[in-house]
C-alpha cells in the first residue's frame, strides 16, 4: 500500500511540472511589437528603441506604414522597450513594451501600437482597435 502511495505522489509530481514546464515555454515565447505610423497629416516619424541590452537603430517610417520587432520577455520578468518618436522637430519618448503592464495584453506575442500626435495608443483585442492611448513620457527612461 505505501508503495503504491509513492508511485502516485511521483505521478502527480510529474504531471505539475509538466504542467510548469509548458506554461515557462509558453512564457519564454517570442513577442513581436508593431507600431503603425498614424500622424495626421502625412508626417513621417523617426522611432529609435532600445531596451536594456539592445539598441534597435533608428528607422523613418512614412504614414500608413509600420515598423516591428520581435524579442523574448526574460523569464524573471522586467523586460522593457521604450522608444524616441521624432516628429515635427520635437523628440518624444515612450515605454513602447513594459513586460509588468503588456504582458497579458499582448495576443499570442503580438503588441500592436498606433503612434498618434497625442501619444500611442494601444490595440485592445477585445474591442478591436487603437482605444487604449496614452500620453507621451515626460523624459526617456
Amino acid at each position: 500500500m505505501r508503495k503504491n502511495v509513492v508511485i502516485v505522489a511521483i505521478l502527480i509530481f510529474l504531471v505539475v511540472d509538466i504542467g510548469e514546464a509548458q506554461f515557462l515555454l509558453g512564457f519564454m515565447g517570442k513577442h513581436t511589437v508593431e507600431m503603425r505610423n498614424a500622424l495626421s497629416k502625412g508626417k513621417r516619424v523617426r522611432i529609435h528603441c532600445k531596451s536594456k541590452n539592445n539598441d534597435l537603430g533608428e528607422h523613418v517610417i512614412s504614414k500608413d506604414k509600420t515598423y516591428s520587432f520581435t524579442f523574448k520577455p526574460n523569464i524573471l520578468g522586467g523586460t522593457k522597450f521604450f522608444c524616441g518618436f521624432t516628429f515635427d522637430r520635437t523628440l518624444h519618448w515612450f515605454n513602447i513594451y513594459d513586460q509588468n503592464r503588456d504582458f497579458n495584453k499582448c495576443k499570442e506575442g503580438s503588441c500592436k501600437w498606433e503612434i498618434k500626435d497625442s501619444g500611442p495608443c494601444f490595440f485592445d483585442w477585445e474591442k478591436k482597435g487603437y482605444n487604449q492611448c496614452s500620453k507621451w513620457d515626460e523624459k526617456q527612461h
